[in-house]
């Protein structure tokens, strides 16, 4: 997922014909899986639980 917004917001922010797309869009990727990661290992099974707690 975080692959794919950072794809989106650097072609949006750069566009499909600048040459650093790549290294710009890998840049743009690195931080937001760093932060995403671990948030998602503790955020998603918080989640799952409450919901499943709620819909029991």
């Amino acid at each position: 997922m975080t692959c794919i917004v950072s794809g989106i917001s650097t072609v949006s922010a750069v566009g499909l014909s600048d040459p650093r797309l790549g290294a710009l869009w890998f840049q743009a990727w690195i931080p937001s899986w760093l932060v995403a990661a671990p948030i998602m290992t503790v955020v998603a099974p918080l989640v799952r639980g409450a919901i499943q707690r709620m819909t029991l």
